[in-house]
């Protein structure tokens, strides 16, 4: 998993974003969060929308807290 992690870092494509997206002013719907667990994963997906970026996961269960319209910021890795 670790070097798969690596390999992906490595790709043009990949891009650090500076955390700089405030959880008060938030650039994606929110309303499917359900409980605290999904805070930081709901941010990242933010994140990426203010960013105007993709946030790749290889967590499927991200989508179901999401909006249709938000599901754009978010690319699922196949495992």
């Amino acid at each position: 998993m670790v070097s798969g992690l690596s390999e992906l870092t490595s790709l043009d494509e990949h891009v650090f974003l500076v955390d700089d997206a405030p959880l008060t002013e938030p650039s994606i719907s929110f309303s499917g969060l359900k409980g605290p667990k999904q805070v930081t994963d709901l941010h990242l997906v933010d994140l990426a929308a203010h960013h105007n970026a993709v946030l790749a996961t290889m967590d499927g269960r991200m989508l179901q807290a999401l909006t249709s319209p938000d599901r754009r910021y978010l690319e699922l890795i196949p495992v």
